[in-house]
């Protein structure tokens, strides 16, 4: 009997939330609240017009920093890689050494 109890209180819970999406506006969907018809513009950079070389510049600029950043997380990685294996190579250098010893010890006990 508890599971009925369980369902119905989810069903209640289910017609609630939907109740409660009808009255909701979306951000985007919402109506200005400004009076005016326009957009006003407060910042005086959006008025300006780019020119096509400072469009070319601000590329030129946008490209480099993004190789600038490609290179860093590429040397990054390569560096990372590096390390992780000499790590698991001197683990595993000195894991087998033990393991030698270990084995000598044995044997020589016998």
């Amino acid at each position: 009997m508890i599971g009925v109890g369980i369902s119905v209180q989810s069903m209640i819970n289910s017609l609630r939330n939907n109740s409660r999406k009808k009255g909701r506006v979306k951000y985007f969907e919402r109506k200005s609240s400004s009076k005016s018809t326009e957009p006003q513009i407060d910042n005086k950079l959006l008025k300006r017009k780019a020119s096509p070389e400072l469009l070319e510049k601000i590329r030129n600029e946008v490209l480099k920093d993004k190789k600038k950043a490609r290179i860093k997380s590429t040397l990054l990685i390569t560096v990372a890689l590096i390390l992780t294996i000499i790590i698991i190579v001197y683990i595993q250098i000195n894991y087998l050494e033990l393991i030698k010893k270990l084995l000598s010890i044995c044997y020589s006990a016998i």
